[in-house]
């Protein structure tokens, strides 16, 4: 079974629901937003909850978290500790606006 992302909106757990009249939906615990119901099971239902729209802020925060990944695997022996743990906290912290686990 696919693994769900987090709520889009409020980053709350989701669950799949089955509803007896028209099939199977996937709904956040905590805001109750949720997909439109399948008639059965299949891919279409995780990948509409999986997923994300891309904003303008997105693209940056992607393209931040690739430098950082590059720039920290080239100069991980260059920096002093202090460095190095300022540089994974900001590469965590835009893991996590993203979403990415």
């Amino acid at each position: 079974m696919t693994e769900l992302k987090p709520c889009p909106f409020c980053s709350g757990k989701a669950e799949i629901t089955k509803d007896l009249y028209y099939g199977l939906h996937i709904v956040c615990k905590n805001c109750s937003i949720g997909t439109i119901a399948y008639p059965y099971e299949n891919d279409d239902l995780f990948d509409d909850w999986n997923t994300r729209a891309e904003t303008p802020e997105r693209e940056a925060l992607v393209e931040l978290v690739d430098i950082v990944e590059e720039g920290y695997a080239f100069m991980q022996n260059r920096f002093d500790q202090e460095k190095q743990v300022k540089l994974v906290n900001a590469w965590m912290a835009a893991k996590e606006a993203l979403g990415d686990e």
